[in-house]
């Protein structure tokens, strides 16, 4: 999983991951489920640290690809011949295309732009919790604004980044259900773990029937964005 180089491998990965913790739980939840069973769960789930769940490396591999794909069309030009022995003909809608392309992209600026964006993502990842809000809303403003020149950087930027915050909630999602089912099996197996719900900074809450869950982004127990075990993601 943190080896995954692209944000769609890395969002497979995860919904492997959120798969077989689901599985797991299902599993530990029931009666008959013997303690020898629990104990190999237990050994097989350890906890999953953020750092191992999130998509820094997608997005800084995203960035590059894009980056160089701004500047490689920066660099074209679509007066050059392709033979050196090729008469250059003069044809008026390449020279008007070579043209606009010069006046509408401009790539120092699209990288500039992209890198700003992509800064602040990252100092949005690299917090625990995440600001997920914070990822999507950076991206959403540059989107509303398009700039009278640059349009064709802007239109790229547009086009090839995608939205990270759905990838940035999963993966804290799963990172934190790791941790609970952890909780739940040694529990289960008579021992004891205590771990904080990062979204309180106290050890996470418990359900009606004793199962450990998190508050989620809004810290309020009871909510829509509250994160448990054997719950679809939100």
């Amino acid at each position: 999983l943190p080896e995954a180089m692209f944000l769609v491998s890395h969002v497979v990965w995860l919904s492997f991951v959120q798969t077989d913790l689901d599985r797991a739980y299902r599993l530990a939840a029931m009666p008959n489920c013997d303690q020898t069973t629990l104990l190999a769960l237990r050994k097989a789930f350890q906890p999953l640290t953020w750092n191992k769940t999130a998509p820094s490396r997608p997005l800084i591999v995203e960035y590059l690809a894009l980056q160089t794909m701004v500047r490689t069309l920066g660099g074209y030009d679509l007066l050059k011949r392709r033979d050196p022995g090729e008469p250059n003909t003069h044809n008026p809608l390449i020279t008007l295309a070579n043209g606009f392309l010069r006046l509408w992209l401009l790539p120092n600026r699209t990288v500039r732009d992209q890198r700003n964006i992509l800064d602040q993502q990252l100092a949005c990842v690299h917090v625990n919790p995440p600001r997920v809000s914070d990822v999507s809303s950076l991206q959403d403003e540059y989107l509303k604004k398009p700039p009278f020149k640059n349009t064709v950087g802007w239109m790229l930027l547009a086009i090839a980044l995608p939205d990270y915050s759905k990838a940035v909630r999963m993966g804290y999602v799963t990172s934190v259900q790791s941790e609970l089912l952890a909780i739940y099996l040694s529990e289960r197996t008579g021992g004891t773990l205590v771990l904080e719900d990062p979204f309180t900074r106290k050890p996470y809450g418990r359900t009606d029937k004793g199962i450990p869950f998190s508050v989620g982004w809004d810290g309020k127990a009871g909510t829509p964005d509250d994160i448990g075990l054997g719950t679809p993601l939100k």
